[in-house]
């Protein structure tokens, strides 16, 4: 006899469901005293979370979807929200991620974690951001930053031991493009497809905007890095020799995720995504095939009057990022490049300390002069202010160690799909660092470091099958 059957038999059924009905009411009162609005949702979702991480325990690889998922929600969603630092659907299941695995190699009596080759620098990089905290202006912030950091590091090391099989990188990388691909619509709808505010970018002559899409990110700059990835893969099957069908699907995919990346009038990402898709170009010999997008694009301008109007709007974004007069956050970046070398040179190469560049940018120009913006926004100098000539050196060479690796992927793979995946995964990889040269932060974001995971996991079985082989 079953245990349901024996709770049925005994009468038992009626006191549990009332018991039930209890405990969710008290959940839903302490929700309202608290302000934790989702917390009786979150209870409901205990019994199918639970079950999955069962499922994960014997396969972690699982996890690892909610964890892209988590990530691609960005701000759509935190628990906890009263708390100091919220706690986001990415926080939530890496964490919970990080412990399966663990249990994984306890259960399974296999202790062996693999390692990428980045240990030394990565570890020497991490204590140098923990000593600068000592002399930082802000240590609060920066104690938190260089935790996030870390912490977000680790997902390198949970993607390349729970990817066993060169199999698995494809559907994961389809997973992302089918997320980057539900975005795309959303951020079409909230961008390019928003009459309101069309009309009204179109009236300022693009001086001011109104469409900037940012469906999970409060920053519409961040949340276009979202498309860095499944633009990629998308854009690697099409010039590839996989089946046909594929190559169609994902033309249509890169059609939408076009648009999804253009409705963020994101420039920074407008460049990166060039710069993505020259290397694809020329790592597949595809030259022709790019300058027929480019006849095809001009021909929907000449016939598409609204379509001019908003690529009109998209081309003034895009060359104010280069002209530094017209645009004050373009002018603005040349002033802080200015003032991290000055910070640089005062501190003795040392450094002002760790997200001490906001604060010290001030020593050397009024805030009125800086229109308020005093957040740096390229990482490298960045680097270079705060953690000065040691920071910036091994900074360098750990974004060395990453272009070559990543890049020597493609040289192994040595099947058509793998070659599209490693090929997705560096030109991805470019994108980042050529995005976070305009952008500030990038050292504790999810996506960098989910594409790093994937790099070297794609590194283990690219390397594992030749020596089978």
């Amino acid at each position: 006899m079953t245990a349901i059957h024996s709770i049925y038999k005994n009468h038992q059924l009626p006191v549990l469901l009332i018991m039930a009905v209890l405990v969710y009411a008290f959940l839903l009162a302490l929700s309202w005293m608290v302000n934790m609005t989702l917390l009786p949702l979150a209870v409901l979702l205990i019994i199918p979370v639970a079950y999955f991480g069962l499922k994960s325990l014997n396969k972690p690889l699982l996890w690892l979807f909610l964890i892209i998922g988590g990530s691609y929600a960005g701000n759509t969603l935190h628990l906890f929200e009263g708390f100091t630092v919220p706690i986001s659907l990415f926080q939530l299941f890496f964490l919970s991620g990080l412990f399966l695995l663990v249990l994984n190699r306890i259960y399974t009596g296999q202790f062996n974690f693999r390692l990428s080759g980045l240990e030394l620098e990565l570890s020497l990089f991490s204590a140098l951001m923990f000593l600068s905290i000592i002399y930082s202006p802000e240590p609060d912030d920066a104690l938190l930053f260089a935790v996030r950091t870390v912490v977000t590091a680790l997902l390198l090391y949970f993607i390349l031991n729970v990817v066993e099989h060169k199999n698995e990188l494809p559907v994961i990388l389809a997973f992302v493009t089918v997320l980057g691909l539900g975005m795309a619509i959303f951020s079409i709808r909230d961008g390019l497809m928003n009459p309101e505010a069309a009309i009204l970018s179109a009236v300022s002559g693009g001086a001011k905007l109104f469409s900037r899409a940012s469906t999970t990110q409060t920053d519409p700059n961040v949340f276009a890095t979202y498309f860095f990835l499944p633009i990629a893969f998308s854009s690697c099957i099409i010039v590839s020799k996989v089946k046909m069908s594929y190559r169609i699907v994902c033309a249509i995919f890169l059609v939408i995720l076009v648009a999804g990346i253009a409705s963020t009038f994101s420039r920074s990402s407008w460049v990166s995504v060039i710069l993505m898709l020259v290397l694809i170009a020329l790592i597949y010999r595809q030259v022709k095939l790019f300058v027929w997008l480019g006849i095809f694009g001009v021909l929907a301008l000449i016939l598409l009057p609204d379509l001019r109007i908003t690529a009109l709007n998209i081309i003034q974004r895009f060359t104010d990022i280069f002209a530094g007069s017209t645009d004050d956050s373009s002018r603005i970046r040349v002033v802080q490049m200015y003032a991290a070398v000055q910070m640089f040179i005062d501190t003795n190469m040392i450094g002002v300390g760790l997200r001490g560049y906001a604060v010290s940018i001030l020593d050397f120009y009024s805030y009125q002069e800086l229109i308020g913006i005093v957040l740096p926004h390229n990482v490298t100098y960045t680097i270079l202010a705060e953690l000065g000539l040691i920071g910036i050196m091994l900074f360098l060479f750990i974004i060395y160690r990453l272009t070559r690796d990543s890049y020597l992927n493609i040289r192994y793979a040595s099947d058509e799909l793998s070659r599209v995946v490693a090929t997705s995964l560096f030109v991805s990889l470019m994108a980042f660092f050529m995005f976070f040269q305009f952008i500030g932060g990038g050292l504790p974001d999810n996506n960098v470091w989910l594409i790093i995971g994937l790099v070297y996991a794609t590194k283990h079985t690219l390397l594992s099958r030749a020596q089978d082989a």
